[in-house]
């Protein structure tokens, strides 16, 4: 996959999630950007996704 299409990627994912993602980085090398994005979000799934307890989150609380 080229750099180029690492933005195009992440928009079409967030379109597809219905989610905002907020993804920002920097550097000289556009390799370790485009890594740094993947893992970031990686990371940040996976933590979205963790089921702790038998309780469902919600933003005002838990069911």
């Amino acid at each position: 996959m080229s750099t180029e299409m690492i933005e195009h990627f992440f928009r079409s994912l967030a379109m597809k999630l219905e989610a905002t993602l907020h993804m920002k980085s920097v550097g000289q090398n556009d390799h370790h950007v485009a890594e740094s994005l993947f893992k970031c979000f990686g990371r940040s799934l996976r933590e979205a996704v963790r089921v702790t307890g038998n309780q469902l989150p919600t933003s005002k609380g838990v069911l």
